[in-house]
Formats: C-alpha cells, sequence, structure tokens
C-alpha cells in the first residue's frame, strides 16, 4: 500500500510538471531580446528557457520602459518584430495571446488592443502613452555580404580617439588599419544593424539626426557607450540601445567611434 502511494504521488507530480510547462519547441517560437529590453520583466512563464515565451506568458512594462520581442526561429529567413514603449508613469502588463505576431495583448488598461497599419497607440494620461510597432525583419545579413552593401551606407561622421596612435588592427593579416579601412569596417558593422536603427525611427516617428560615441574592446564588445546630442529623446536611447549591444569584430587594439545616424 505504501508504495502505491508513493507511485500515485510520483504521478501526481509529474503530472503537474507537465501542466506548468510546456515543450521547449513552443519555447523556440517567441523571445524577448532582454538586452534591449529595459524595464521589462517576465513575471509568468511556462518555459524553461530564460528568455522563451509562450501562450499564457505574461511581462512587466515599466514606466519609461521599452519591450522587444521577436520570432526566434534560427531557420527563419526574417524575423518578427515587435517593440513596445511605455512612456507614461504606468506599469504596463503585457499577456502573449497568440503565437502569430504581434503576440501580445494589453491587459491592464482599456481599450488598448487594436493595431493599425503595424502600429499600437494607447493613451494611459495626458500627455502619457504606450506604442507599439510591428515589423519583419530579415535575418541579420553577414560581415561579407554587408561589406558588398557599405556603400549605401551613410556615413556623416567618423572620429578615432586620439589615444590609439596606431588605429585599428586590420582582420586580416593583422596589418594596422588606415582610416580608410577603419571607415570600412565600421560602415559594415553599421549596414547590418540598419534594419534595427530604421526600425528605432519609425518606432518614435523621427528623423532626428544622432550622435553617438561608443568604445570597442579587442574582442568586439562595446565597453562604454554614449549619446552625445544634449536633447537626447528616446530615439537615442533605443538606438543606442541597439549600437552598444551589437558584437563588432574582433581586433588587436581598442577603438573609440564617433558617429552621426
Amino acid at each position: 500500500m505504501t508504495s502505491l502511494m508513493k507511485l500515485s504521488g510520483i504521478c501526481i507530480i509529474g503530472l503537474s510538471l507537465h501542466s506548468s510547462l510546456v515543450t521547449a519547441g513552443e519555447c523556440k517560437f517567441i523571445e524577448l531580446v532582454k538586452s534591449k529590453s529595459s524595464g521589462t520583466e517576465i513575471v509568468k512563464s511556462r518555459c524553461s528557457n530564460e528568455n522563451g515565451l509562450t501562450i499564457a506568458g505574461q511581462l512587466s512594462l515599466a514606466a519609461g520602459g521599452r519591450a522587444w520581442i521577436r520570432s526566434g526561429h534560427k531557420e527563419a529567413s526574417a524575423h518578427q518584430q515587435v517593440i513596445c514603449q511605455n512612456k507614461s508613469l504606468a506599469t504596463i502588463d503585457l499577456k502573449i495571446t497568440q503565437l502569430q505576431a504581434p503576440w501580445i495583448s494589453v491587459t491592464n488598461i482599456e481599450n488598448c488592443n487594436t493595431w493599425s497599419k503595424n502600429r499600437l497607440s494607447c493613451d494611459i494620461a495626458q500627455g502619457q502613452k504606450l506604442f507599439c510597432i510591428r515589423a519583419e525583419l530579415k535575418q541579420p545579413i553577414s560581415r561579407r555580404q554587408a561589406q558588398e552593401r557599405t556603400t549605401s551606407v551613410a556615413m556623416r561622421s567618423i572620429t578615432q580617439n586620439k589615444k590609439i596612435s596606431s588605429g585599428l588592427q586590420a582582420l586580416s593579416g593583422g596589418l594596422v588599419a588606415d582610416i580608410r579601412t577603419l571607415r570600412n569596417t565600421l560602415n559594415i558593422e553599421i549596414a547590418m544593424l540598419q534594419p534595427e536603427i530604421d526600425l528605432c525611427r519609425q518606432l518614435f516617428q523621427t528623423e532626428k539626426n544622432i550622435k553617438l560615441l561608443w568604445n570597442i574592446n579587442t574582442l568586439g564588445e562595446v565597453s562604454e557607450s554614449s549619446v552625445l546630442n544634449s536633447e537626447a529623446d528616446n530615439f537615442g536611447s533605443c538606438l543606442n540601445t541597439i549600437i552598444s549591444t551589437h558584437v563588432y569584430s574582433k581586433s588587436l587594439a581598442n577603438s573609440s567611434f564617433i558617429y552621426q545616424f
């Protein structure tokens, strides 16, 4: 009898775990891009992977925060992406209600789920809004493809830190790169990021020029970045997030850039 009771208990626990979690495959459909989602917290998830989302998942979007969600299939030729910006003093509750973009519903604000031309805009209070944008972005292009497209990328301003006397080290052969190679290298990286940069512009509906300063270490990681415009706004913050979370080509020297977008 005791053995039977133990077996029954194990079965109940197993069924409970199965009901609370979903398959790993389901959790690969959608993911929260945490590095680009300042002020967003996953408060309920049935996925074991850290960033995975599925039906009934819940997010908390803090005042002034941003949520960046994308489809997670690596095999897909394009990613569906949704960005939401909370420009209010209230916390916004988001729930995953479907596996087709835009995926989310706003649960604690009335009449805030009507999308128009891939945009969602809701008045929270006077002068306070939640707005989101949905877009399909092609998979990030490779550095080789980006190199072919650098002539279409407009570099308005680039400056190298004077402390780095020799400049950025070339990727091939370890030779010291001249300023032209330095420009081309950065142009390649910016070409890879251009679709997401354009998405930030669409989200905030601005043509404003933003100037950024950022430092890249030898591993291709950004060690520090800042917006140089005194009137920097949410677009500048969104842009800075894209630039600072990107992993650049490795080099033999640290480098600093000023770039106007």
